[in-house]
């Protein structure tokens, strides 16, 4: 009941959200300096693993069997006037679920919720809650080239609620911010009054990105050094053809015996207008000393994980079917009732945007 009653909250809450940005919106329907945007992006999908078993599923978001998923639902407005933007993300679903877990246990999430001030030409300083900036994977599936997510993804935070400043310079960026514990909208829901600070640094010429991001984790249960490094470098060596390699460490109290590390590499490749071949290559290791902390309990050891994804576009409408294969140094998965190394699934998803 009381889990009802949070979503019910929400909901409201949402709603009463997009009436505001609605009702601005039309009172200043008659300013030429403003603008208005607004957005819809939904995704499904349909798993079949041999194994039959949910928990073979080490990575989030995509862990059902055998039934047909709605994975996320979401909304987005926003609002320009002059050098101030508004800007809300809702979404719906168990994937949004699964992204405000740590604040409440709902289907519907108020994802992002900002307003964003030009200060001067190139600097905007941004207060309220919006996506987190480490990772080459996003979080919405229409924003990615492959429907499954990767252990770094599963294992990292998705949003900060704080302050930030970005500078933007010819070919470079800069952004330095402080917020509340990772994925939590409020201090009080969190019990922790411990402030974490996050930045980026990004470089793009051309054809070619580098971006260097970081973020502090801590909180009054864990206040001593908790630090995720993230590098990003990505090539686009012509219209059809691009690769990015994306390494992530995760470390507990500076000790390199006591991390998380993800180095992955992807390969997108557009065969026409219609459709595109993706393909996922992560190695992600840990040790034991921390399994009990991570975000997302993927079972321990190391997992060589392959993902060959395909991307089949109609219109506002796409068709992703998807095999994976994972392999680990532990018999971390169960197949044929017997544990094992190996577990294989194919999935058809669909996302839809407009």
């Amino acid at each position: 009941m009381k889990t009802k009653l949070k979503t019910i909250k929400n909901l409201s809450k949402g709603l009463m959200v997009l009436a505001l940005a609605g009702s601005i919106n039309t009172a200043n329907a008659q300013e030429k300096e403003s603008n208005f945007k607004m957005g819809f992006n939904a995704d499904g999908y349909f798993k079949i693993d041999p194994s039959k078993r949910n928990e073979n599923s080490k990575t989030r978001f995509s862990n059902s069997l055998n039934s047909f998923e709605l994975g996320m639902a979401s909304f987005d407005v926003q609002h320009k006037s002059g050098k101030v933007t508004t800007y809300i993300d809702l979404g719906a679903g168990k994937r949004a679920d699964a992204f405000s877990s740590n604040s409440v246990n709902s289907e519907f999430f108020i994802k992002q919720a900002y307003i964003s001030v030009e200060v001067a030409d190139g600097l905007s300083l941004t207060g309220g809650s919006f996506k987190k900036h480490i990772g080459y994977e996003q979080i919405n599936v229409v924003d990615n080239a492959n429907y499954s997510m990767s252990y770094a993804f599963s294992n990292t935070n998705f949003f900060n609620t704080g302050l930030k400043l970005d500078y933007k310079m010819d070919l470079f960026n800069f952004m330095i911010g402080v917020g509340n514990a990772a994925d939590f909208k409020s201090a009080i829901d969190a019990k922790s009054n411990k402030k974490n600070y996050f930045g980026q640094f990004g470089y793009n010429r051309e054809n070619t990105k580098f971006i260097y991001g970081f973020q502090t984790v801590g909180t009054n249960d864990y206040p001593n050094n908790i630090i995720q490094n993230d590098v990003i470098v990505e090539h686009k060596f012509n219209d059809k053809i691009t690769a990015a390699i994306n390494f992530s460490n995760y470390n507990y109290n500076m000790s390199s015996s006591r991390s998380w590390n993800s180095l992955a590499g992807y390969v997108k490749y557009k065969l026409n207008e219609k459709v595109n071949l993706n393909y996922r290559g992560e190695f992600f290791e840990t040790d034991k000393q921390i399994r009990n902390r991570m975000a997302f309990d993927y079972g321990g050891g190391s997992v060589f994980s392959n993902t060959f994804t395909g991307n089949y576009k109609v219109g506002a409408f796409t068709i992703i079917p998807e095999f994976r294969l994972d392999y680990a140094s532990e018999r971390i998965f169960t197949l044929n009732k017997k544990t094992s190394n190996f577990n294989t699934f194919f999935l058809i998803g669909t996302t839809y945007k407009f």
